[in-house]
């Protein structure tokens, strides 16, 4: 009889297959050799079976063993840019934020989150408008020195590869923001002392139209001054007919305030610092022009338009660069970030 290795079924000797499962039945040896040959062979199956198992566990346990390292590597990488994350942060509300706060004199350290460029500049004109005077001496004094630092920070915190390249334009971008804070800060410093000396011009004006005797000796050397800027001003003054005329005559010169306030600043101011031993010859002639204007008179009104509007014009221009800095700070930081959040998902 020949029984199944599968379920024990007993069949005829000479079946090839078991009639119960249809599993295939081995061959018997007919003779002593072949049982001994047959045995072996068993013997090699069976150790050879026991070698793949014992292969697959080392494999396994190889493979454990290599997987647990990749964890722990990756773990290590993403705790070593976690590190550096928080300490990049930190080092750029240190250095840039507390610039930007100083700089357009707000709380808001997160320059990076304002909306737009435009914000930033109503913050700095804001901050110009609040301190005129002391608005140069505040930049380069307390904020330049806090935009210094970005660059030492960046360096002590001995970043991964990584972040070398995009650490670079986040550095540059320092130095850049630097460059426009120093120019805004000295071309506002300049607007400052023109708008001192606009002042001294409208004070200049108020004595001249207080109508003095042209013989007085004593005649304040501010009138004599303004006296002459008119006609530095208007070439035309003398022929002009009355007040009216006056302003209309400025009025020409509305759409180029700057050019035309940076002229008078040039030139036609000259007399504030040196004024001419007298008045013109016509003094009286141009005095009587506004004679019955109650209010303030139109030249020195047409005058403080021109100034406020050129003002505002080139407060405007000297802003501008500030946008652009700001943007490549901001995208520069934003590139170190994004970095960051590479290995830290």
């Amino acid at each position: 009889m020949r029984i199944c290795p599968k379920c024990n079924m007993q069949n005829e000797d000479s079946a090839l297959i078991c009639s119960a499962c249809s599993t295939t039945l081995p061959v018997l040896p007919s003779s002593l050799t072949d049982v001994d040959a047959f045995m072996a062979d068993k013997a090699r199956q069976k150790r050879k079976r026991r070698m793949m198992v014992l292969a697959v566990a080392v494999l396994a346990v190889i493979g454990g063993v290599v997987v647990g390292i990749l964890m722990y590597k990756a773990r290590q990488t993403q705790l070593l840019h976690n590190d550096f994350y928080k300490a990049f942060t930190e080092s750029d509300e240190k250095s840039y934020g507390e610039f930007w706060q100083c700089f357009y004199r707000d709380s808001t350290k997160q320059a990076f989150a304002l909306p737009s460029n435009l914000v930033l500049n109503e913050k700095l004109t804001k901050a110009y408008e609040a301190n005129r005077k002391g608005f140069k001496t505040h930049v380069d004094e307390k904020c330049i020195p806090k935009l210094k630092e970005v660059a030492r920070r960046i360096g002590s915190l001995n970043p991964p590869p990584a972040y070398t390249q995009a650490l670079e334009r986040y550095t540059k971008s320092s130095v850049q923001v630097e460059k426009v804070a120093e120019r805004i800060a000295d071309e506002l410093g300049q607007l400052y002392e023109a708008g001192s000396k606009d002042k001294k011009l409208l004070a200049a004006s108020d004595e001249w139209h207080k109508g003095y005797d042209p013989r007085d000796k004593n005649m304040p050397k501010d009138a004599i001054a303004y006296d002459h800027f008119l006609r530095c001003a208007l070439p035309n003054f003398d022929t002009l007919k009355d007040g009216d005329a006056v302003a209309a005559e400025f009025r020409k010169h509305y759409k180029v305030p700057q050019e035309y306030v940076a002229r008078l600043r040039s030139e036609c101011m000259k007399p504030l610092d040196s004024p001419p031993a007298k008045v013109t010859p016509k003094y009286l002639e141009g005095y009587k022009k506004f004679e019955g204007e109650h209010e303030e008179p139109r030249d020195t009104r047409a005058l403080k338009d021109f100034f406020r509007r050129a003002n505002v014009q080139r407060q405007t221009v000297v802003l501008e660069p500030v946008g652009k800095a700001w943007l490549e700070y901001k995208e520069g930081r934003d590139e170190v970030l994004k970095v960051a959040a590479k290995f830290l998902q």
